[in-house]
């Protein structure tokens, strides 16, 4: 299994337990493909390691692509 995408789930899973708002956003946030609502994008590009390649390279997209996957099949 992905280890990104446990210590993602463990992490948010620690924050759902301090506030229902972030199980209604996580809830919106898989909805719409795991696009827009900071609050779960920061903790997605940091276990990702999206943090540290530029949004503005090519690199960047296809680095997105195969995280998302990832994320995706484990889901």
């Amino acid at each position: 299994m992905d280890k990104n995408f446990l210590e993602f789930w463990g992490n948010l899973l620690i924050s759902i337990a301090q506030g229902q708002k972030q199980m209604e956003d996580m809830t919106r946030w898989l909805k719409q493909d795991a696009t827009g609502l900071d609050s779960l994008m920061a903790p997605f590009k940091k276990v990702y390691g999206l943090e540290q390649v530029s949004p503005a390279t090519g690199k960047y997209e296809e680095l997105w692509n195969r995280q998302l996957k990832s994320f995706q099949d484990s889901f």
